[in-house]
């Protein structure tokens, strides 16, 4: 399922914390008429930011598009996990099925 949270930082400092979800992917799609999917080795600041934006829409948040971008700062995600770090690969395994 493609879900998240975003901190949003605004000029000033004030933070935001918004979830988004699939239908925030969906209103990026929309926006800018390409799979999310599809572009996963594209991503700009400011697709990672319009997903924030559209959270923040459905949580309430009454700004345009325009006024978000001038007055964010910064969007982090804060609930990603960092990947476990590799221990390489054991000895004597191969690709196929044990």
């Amino acid at each position: 399922m493609l879900q998240g949270a975003f901190k949003i930082i605004a000029d000033g400092g004030q933070e935001t914390e918004v979830r988004w979800d699939g239908r925030d992917i969906r209103a990026w799609e929309a926006r800018f008429d390409k799979s999310w999917i599809a572009t996963i080795d594209q991503r700009s600041v400011t697709d990672v930011a319009f997903i924030a934006y559209a959270a923040s829409r459905r949580a309430g948040d009454p700004r345009t598009w325009e006024q978000f971008n001038d007055q964010v700062v910064d969007v982090v995600e804060v609930d990603a996990q960092p990947l476990p770090k590799s221990k390489g690969t054991r000895k004597g395994r191969t690709g196929g099925s044990s």
